[in-house]
């Protein structure tokens, strides 16, 4: 154990509440590597490391043995897992998880939805639903709903729109205040960039005072 602990201090320091747990049960640990190895596996298949039943089996090599072989069972399903989901349209995406999804942002944006944003013919306002997010990145061509914006309670997503159709997706940062993003299709630079930036800018303080 001391030798473990000097070569692989982060483990060891990670897992030491399971250890004393270990020493109070009078468990002796017969190989350091080895018991740490079915920790990380134990840890990885989401059971508790304070629980005697788990951490000290009568026979140490059996349980390691047993937990890496469900460890990587439950990785090599992730990795399937990912891989249906790279293989799937938005849409699909969307219909996995849009239960929890939509519940997800409509708690944590509700309070800004009903902005909106006016000059002329530019109507800016939020994205109502992850299912809008589907729709803008199938229509700008770009990532706004395939690299999960609409998880991030650190920004607010925005379109602007003319005659009801989008010209430009928003990226408003709710640390800062600041516009971080302005897209068109293509992630080019859209039409009307500099007028739809400054209205964003001009209606802050409408943003900040939804979060007062």
């Amino acid at each position: 154990m001391v030798a473990f602990s000097l070569a692989k201090k982060y483990e060891f320091e990670k897992y030491w509440p399971s250890a004393k747990v270990a020493f109070r049960h009078n468990y002796k640990i017969t190989d350091a590597s080895t018991w740490y190895d079915m920790l990380d596996a134990l840890e990885y298949c989401g059971k508790d490391l304070r629980n005697p039943k788990f951490i000290c089996p009568d026979n140490l090599k059996e349980a390691h043995d047993l937990w890496i072989a469900k460890k990587r069972a439950k990785m090599d399903e992730a990795d399937r897992r990912r891989e249906r989901e790279r293989q799937m349209t938005p849409l699909q995406r969307y219909e996995v998880n849009h239960k929890v999804d939509e519940a997800r942002y409509k708690k944590a944006k509700s309070i800004f939805l009903d902005l909106e944003f006016v000059d002329k013919e530019i109507v800016v306002k939020p994205l109502q639903s992850v299912k809008e997010f589907v729709e803008e990145g199938e229509y700008m061509h770009h990532c706004v709903f395939t690299n999960r914006y609409y998880s991030d309670d650190n920004v607010l997503i925005f379109h602007a729109l003319v005659n009801g159709v989008s010209i430009a997706t928003i990226e408003f940062s709710l640390e800062d205040f600041s516009v971080l993003q302005c897209r068109g299709k293509y992630n080019q630079v859209p039409e009307h960039f500099d007028r739809i930036v400054s209205l964003i800018k001009s209606n802050t303080s409408k943003i900040i005072s939804k979060i007062a």
